[in-house]
């Protein structure tokens, strides 16, 4: 590939300008779970800890490894990764110039090379954040820039090799599909004559990145746990972070089983968004946006056998965007979309450059410049946007960059903060249970477990290792953040929620706020569970009452609400005349019932859901003959004594024990119900009498 002076300069003020559009953004908007993840993990590095030994994750090693580098180097994580993310922002631009302007598209190759240029900030956060796809997607870009000159020295063909391995070693998927396509084309494009040898440098140079990785961990002790993290957990794990793809059909729909905002794009979603569903022009940019790689990569195909005439760059380039498109599986939302979406325009431009070339230089002249004045114009527009939302520092003097989105300004963040920085010693243990390990470094606390978070499909290892970790803990950062697509705490760590509820409470402060992100204390203990009734749907038979007041069972699969404020709500249906739940089981000796009760809001994704208002909620038992009323609470005064919160209520069994009952839940409206209602008791279950504190008794 011949490259002359004009093209070198380019191609340098393509570096620079690649790196100060990244620079632009890199203050703005603190991620507390992917970027969080890798600075918490790399500061407990720095400290001693082992990736994979003594911290437990399943990707590849090298964006930890590298931001541990910066941290020791440099101090502040957060700042460090960023900065890294800006140098490989001006190099790939640099590098993916050469690589469009190798496909012969002339003008319209400085129109892609801007695009992937201002892409850090037309595609805010992502590509701006120290995150393992944002590393992977530099990396990818720069490993098919030395494929394209492979051919011309082995030093070329050994750098790509490097570049294939680093690759593999930060996302392995991401890794494995672009060594094969690429590996495959260079031996296909590359000379006869030194085909073989061209190979052996490319191979040499992935076994020379590998054999580094594998030394350094035989080394270190923990080879196995690194080849069982990274080859065989992302197995275990499935598709455990699974979602679909975007649906194509109607256009302008999106389905209404795919929450609007894991697929939209995050500034429509965090910065224009407006209430009610999105519009049609929004859907249908998106769902174009989803199709962009593939038609990309049908155009390559349509042109080949149209034109016959393919430059070799064409295809790699191709092959890139699969490699990055391949993220889209398992988990198929914008923030995995992002990675294939500028080397997926450049493909598309450079495809379609003969076409516009056959119109004359002016054409595709003007063509580029007005693509370039819509690029920057968006740009500009994006960036004022960002820095008119951003607000002050997150976490100073920790984190210093500026929340801009709604969910990162909450101020229930602020909040959980502010009470860390009060009630904890500097290093002393907390927990961070969901999504925003970031958190340890705002309140300069320590992580007791091997993990950042939660990882579903790990329940087995992981619920064990946490209920022998959590007796270190005072205090829990909790998020009601429960969903299909963000799962579910009491699935994916069954027992650890049942050790919360036992041990932990809500402070009133969290609570009168109404915070969706809150801190749990620990407590009284709540007692041991004999029988956890929410969890044992095989002893429960949900029912309803009709008009006459006949009862019938309700076959239909119940409501799953968001566990609240550290309970798991029970949803029961009530019909026309009520409805609940029966419990068949054998009292167990000594037992007493224990269940919460509350008012207000609960979600099933977006939409509410409320107590059913002027009704009674009562608790019966029955072993022989007629049910025997137990508690009876109706909802006014519910109401009036709940303030927001949970109220936990007790009541004395061992008058039945080791006897088979029927435990009933029932809600009583006060007058028929025209229309099928819902309520709901917090975690049900049995304990044994005596072994808890402070729950009153009706």
């Amino acid at each position: 590939m011949l490259i002359l002076k004009r093209d070198r300069l380019a191609t340098w003020l393509y570096v620079v300008l690649g790196a100060l559009c990244a620079s632009s953004v890199m203050y703005f908007e603190p991620n507390l779970l992917e970027e969080g993840l890798i600075v918490h993990f790399a500061g407990r590095m720095v400290g001693g800890e082992q990736l994979y030994e003594d911290l437990v994750f399943f990707t590849g090693p090298l964006p930890f490894e590298v931001l541990a580098l910066m941290a020791r180097l440099f101090g502040n994580g957060v700042e460090a990764g960023r900065g890294v993310v800006v140098l490989l922002a001006g190099l790939c631009t640099g590098a993916f110039y050469q690589i469009v302007r190798s496909t012969e598209a002339g003008w319209l190759t400085h129109l892609a090379t801007w695009a992937m240029a201002l892409a850090s900030i037309l595609l805010f956060p992502m590509l701006s954040l120290f995150f393992y796809s944002t590393i992977a997607m530099y990396l990818a870009v720069l490993a098919t820039y030395c494929a394209v000159r492979s051919n011309e020295s082995f030093g070329w063909a050994f750098a790509c090799g490097c570049a294939m391995g680093a690759v593999a070693l930060t996302k392995q998927n991401v890794g494995l599909v672009l060594i094969l396509g690429l590996f495959c084309l260079i031996g296909w494009t590359a000379t006869p004559s030194r085909r073989f040898r061209i190979a052996t440098w490319v191979a040499g140079g992935g076994l020379f990145v590998f054999a580094l990785v594998l030394i350094r961990y035989g080394v270190q002790g923990n080879l196995w746990p690194f080849i069982d993290a990274v080859g065989l957990m992302p197995f275990r794990l499935g598709e455990s972070f699974g979602s679909p793809y975007i649906n194509f059909i109607p256009v302008g729909s999106l389905d209404s089983d795919l929450p609007a905002g894991h697929y939209l794009p995050w500034a429509w979603s965090n910065l224009f968004r407006t209430v009610g569903p999105p519009s049609w022009p929004v859907v249908t940019f998106t769902q174009i946006l989803y199709g962009l790689p593939g038609l990309a990569l049908g155009m390559v195909i349509f042109r080949h056998f149209l034109l016959r005439k393919t430059p070799n760059a064409l295809f790699y380039l191709s092959a890139l965007v699969v490699a990055l498109w391949v993220q889209m599986y398992p988990r198929a939302d914008w923030g995995h979309l992002v990675y294939a979406l500028p080397v997926s325009f450049g493909l598309l431009v450079a495809t379609v450059a003969p076409w516009a070339q056959r119109m004359g230089r002016p054409f595709a002249g003007a063509l580029a410049t007005s693509g370039l004045f819509v690029l920057v114009g968006a740009s500009a527009w994006m960036w004022l946007t960002l820095e008119g939302a951003a607000g002050p520092p997150f976490a100073p003097p920790f984190v210093k960059l500026r929340p801009v989105s709604p969910v990162i300004q909450n101020p229930d963040f602020r909040r959980v903060i502010d009470y860390l920085r009060q009630s904890v010693e500097p290093g002393e243990f907390i927990w961070v249970a969901r999504a925003e390990p970031l958190l340890y470094e705002a309140t300069a606390t320590q992580n007791p477990t091997r993990y950042g978070g939660v990882m579903p499909g790990l329940t087995d290892i992981q619920d064990p290792e946490l209920l022998r970790t959590l007796g270190k803990v005072r205090y829990v950062v909790m998020s009601d953040a429960d969903s299909p697509n963000t799962q579910y705490l009491r699935e994916s760590l069954p027992e650890t929620q049942k050790y919360l509820e036992q041990h932990f409470s809500v402070p009133n402060a969290f609570i009168k706020a109404g915070a969706g992100v809150f801190v749990l204390r620990r407590g009284p203990d709540r007692g041991a569970t004999l029988v956890d009734l929410y969890s044992r749907t095989d002893l429960g038979r949900r029912f309803v009452r009709d008009f006459s007041g006949r009862r019938s069972e309700f076959r239909r699969e119940p409501l799953k609400f968001e566990t609240r404020f550290n309970r798991r709500p029970l949803a029961v249906p009530v019909g026309a005349q009520g409805g609940g739940i029966d419990y068949s089981l054998q009292v167990p000796a000594d037992a007493v019932l224990e269940f919460s009760l509350g008012v207000g809001a609960l979600f099933v994704g977006a939409h509410p859901f409320y107590q059913v208002a002027r009704s009674r909620f009562d608790v019966f038992i029955k072993t022989s003959g007629d049910f025997e009323r137990l508690f009876s609470i109706s909802y006014d005064q519910m109401r009036r004594e709940d303030s927001g919160k949970w109220t936990d209520y007790q009541i004395d069994l061992s008058r039945w024990g080791g006897e088979s009952a029927t435990l009933r839940f029932e809600v009583v409206p006060e007058g028929p119900q025209r229309r099928l209602g819902v309520a709901w008791w917090g975690s049900p279950r049995l304990i044994e009498r005596g072994s808890s504190q402070g729950i009153r008794t009706p």
